[in-house]
């Protein structure tokens, strides 16, 4: 794709490289690129370099490449809550799921590497550091006492702890309804003439968040 890999002037990829070659590219989600751009970064991995549009050969020698993937991370998660916890065993589980998706040239240029999914205890430290913030900043801006219930802290935890969303629904959780949800009562309150002072967050048998202001 001409756009991605630097056709043309100031190319996305190849221009940033060629002003700064000790640096780090790093590819998102690389199995929904075109199959051509995977194919341009074989001359990359087998030569250290990278022609542009122009002709002028651009040197990935000094480069660190990072590529991350999503691919089949429900089995990995299955697995991994199988009990089958060893890096290696769980890449042999997701060898066929790779050969679908990129050339067996490209796999043996690359050194796959398996990330575990967070533990509970790693994702609850996550969401109370998440909802601390929140706090502080309530605190700071409103002076507004903010105590979370721990059975929000369980809920957040719990919604998180699957293989499609994993900690970055906890932004989406605690930044786009949650700290929306409270803003919007303080400016209830804010109209009416009120100041609360303290805040409590629960959450009720339907599993909706609660919030009860003093």
């Amino acid at each position: 794709d001409p756009g991605l890999v630097g056709y043309g002037e100031g190319g996305a990829l190849s221009e940033p490289v060629r002003r700064r070659p000790y640096c780090v590219v790093l590819l998102d989600e690389v199995e929904k690129a075109n199959p051509a751009v995977k194919d341009l970064f074989m001359q990359v991995f087998d030569r250290g370099m990278l022609q542009d549009a122009d002709r002028r050969n651009i040197n990935f020698s000094n480069t660190i490449i990072f590529m991350t993937s999503n691919l089949a991370s429900e089995i990995l998660f299955e697995k991994y809550h199988e009990g089958l916890t060893d890096p290696e065993a769980l890449l042999d589980e997701l060898r066929p799921y790779l050969n679908r998706y990129f050339r067996p040239e490209f796999l043996g240029r690359v050194k796959p590497i398996v990330f575990l999914p967070l533990a509970a205890e790693v994702m609850r430290q996550i969401v109370q550091m998440k909802l601390g913030r929140v706090a502080k900043r309530l605190q700071d801006n409103q002076k507004l006492a903010v105590e979370f219930d721990e059975k929000v802290i369980d809920e957040i935890v719990a919604l998180c702890t699957r293989a499609e969303t994993g900690a970055r629904n906890v932004d989406a959780i605690v930044d786009r309804t949650l700290a929306p949800d409270i803003s919007s009562r303080l400016l209830g309150f804010m109209a009416e003439g009120k100041s609360p002072t303290k805040l409590k967050v629960g959450i009720d048998e339907e599993r909706e968040l609660q919030y009860e202001f003093v």
